[in-house]
């Protein structure tokens, strides 16, 4: 399959192409309190994505329709000049990562793909020239009484943190396209506001 070729970023002075990136240099980092790429001043701009099938966009085999409609959105966003998507994984934690009976987190997916599938669409983001920016949970709803758990019980965060986030982020961490992980969305949506003396 190949991939659709795109034009530079919106901050046309950042790369040419971020796919064969492979040195420290070719990751986001960030210098003075600002954000840069290749040593250069780095702007972000792009689209909140958020979800394409909420919790479900990758892990547990996505159907090819699936990943060439997130592809798609990465594609259009590039041809329009951006240079940044944003995108939930676990959302509310339905589907994905995979709890045992117990509320412990087991794996990130039932059929250990999640890794595979995050990284075919960084590295489709990569050849567009588009950096990624993955929330992991979305604070404005939230539903699953497991990964609510995940916020009081230190002994369930860290199976979440052992057999979850760790091997992800460890995993991830040569993509260049992945500019930065936000640990929730709106997190005062899972605050419960009420009077208290």
């Amino acid at each position: 399959k190949t991939r659709p070729h795109a034009p530079p970023p919106a901050d046309a002075h950042v790369a040419s192409s971020m796919a064969s990136s492979t040195t420290a240099e070719e990751f986001v980092t960030i210098m003075n309190a600002s954000l840069t790429y290749r040593g250069l001043p780095l702007f972000l701009s792009g689209a909140n994505q958020a979800w394409n099938n909420y919790g479900k966009d990758f892990g547990n085999t996505p159907t090819k329709r699936s990943k060439c409609e997130l592809q798609s959105y990465v594609s259009r966003l590039s041809a329009a000049g951006g240079n940044c998507m944003r995108i939930w994984l676990f959302t509310e934690g339905a589907s994905i990562p995979n709890f045992d009976a117990h509320g412990k987190v087991t794996a990130l997916d039932a059929t250990g793909t999640l890794i595979a599938d995050l990284r075919e669409y960084l590295q489709y983001a990569a050849h567009a020239n588009v950096f990624v920016i993955i929330s992991l949970w979305n604070g404005a709803v939230m539903t699953q009484n497991a990964t609510k758990a995940l916020f009081s019980d230190m002994e369930k965060l860290q199976s979440f943190f052992d057999n979850a986030l760790t091997p992800l982020v460890s995993q991830l961490a040569t993509e260049p396209a992945l500019a930065a992980w936000e640990i929730m969305n709106e997190p005062e949506g899972s605050v419960a506001i009420a009077p208290d003396s």
